[in-house]
């Protein structure tokens, strides 16, 4: 009987969990898709401007490979 109910209140919690989480995903789903939206059209600028101006891209590792090549820091 005790394993029942430990059981059931296990069952209550992840419910209850899975409900706070479905509250917050619906107030931010809307945002993040108008984020994406944006994130788009910002790409695509980006992409505009960099086939018109040249540009280099520095690789993330290692570290020093720019500072040492352009004396910039990444």
């Amino acid at each position: 009987m005790r394993n029942y109910v430990v059981e059931n209140l296990i069952e209550i919690q992840r419910l209850r969990q899975d409900i706070k989480v479905r509250e917050v995903l619906s107030l931010q789903m809307p945002l993040l898709n108008e984020w994406s939206k944006i994130d788009a059209k910002k790409l695509r600028s980006v992409e505009q401007a960099n086939s018109k101006t040249p540009c280099f891209v520095c690789p993330i590792t290692p570290r020093t490979w720019c500072h040492d090549r352009y004396g910039v820091d990444t």
